[in-house]
């Protein structure tokens, strides 16, 4: 899954299809609060609304962290 800013149309979800690699467009969001509550009903939709963490992952083998 890939998230992206894109201004000014907003926010865009993408998914890699396996078979061709492609980019597959599944949603987008004018503002972060939609997006964010797409990702928590996609996600954990049993659990109440605000419960959703987010947090830094290493992209491609890359630390987002720093030094």
């Amino acid at each position: 899954m890939r998230v992206r800013h894109k201004a000014p149309a907003g926010w865009t979800v993408t998914l890699c299809d396996p078979a061709s690699g492609a980019q597959v467009p599944i949603s987008r969001h004018a503002g972060l609060p939609g997006l964010l509550r797409r990702l928590r009903e996609d996600f954990a939709p049993d659990l109440p609304a605000g419960r959703l963490v987010i947090g830094t992952q290493a992209l491609l083998g890359h630390d987002l962290g720093g030094p």
